[in-house]
């Protein structure tokens, strides 16, 4: 694993072995102390530790909250870690803080969980959990003033995965 590589990023969203890796700590219970070092250690603006059926852990420089899970029923897991970087991309690009960003993309990945294999959220379901999701018009615009701006929007899709069965 490479974590560490990932340093000054607006948003680091690893699952909660992958940090482990980085850190003296090798339990799950150092999990808020494991996130403090890392913000710090990578310079970064926010980082969301998923944590499966115990939500999820939120960290900024000076900030720490843990949110539950919004999952009801769990049909297949594959593809939540992948649904929760994207919709916390689309949350921080919609202007959500980084607690609505986290909640939505904790909301998002209840969507996928809940149907079995690796599927989409919609849409249609993502904006029925939240009013505050732009559109794309709106997404594209504000795509455009960052690229003005000089800035990047980068995502990484499975990049500290162990493979497993499932890829």
């Amino acid at each position: 694993l490479k974590i560490h590589k990932y340093k000054n990023f607006t948003l680091l969203v690893p699952n909660e072995k992958e940090p482990l890796q980085h850190t003296d700590h090798k339990n799950e219970s150092k999990i808020k102390e494991t996130g403090e070092k890392l913000i710090k250690d990578l310079n970064l603006q926010y980082l969301i530790i998923t944590h499966g059926k115990d939500g999820m852990h939120i960290f900024t420089k000076d900030n720490y909250k843990q949110i539950p899970t919004f999952a009801k029923k769990v049909m297949d897991v594959c593809g939540a870690g992948d649904t929760v970087t994207v919709a916390s991309t689309i949350g921080l690009l919609s202007g959500l803080n980084i607690h609505e960003t986290a909640e939505l993309a904790s909301r998002a990945a209840a969507i996928t969980v809940s149907k079995p294999g690796t599927v989409a959220v919609t849409k249609e379901e993502l904006q029925s959990t939240d009013s505050k999701i732009k559109s794309i018009e709106e997404l594209v615009k504000i795509t455009e003033k960052l690229k003005q701006e000089g800035k990047k929007i980068v995502t990484t899709n499975g990049t500290f995965d162990i493979p497993h069965v499932a890829h």
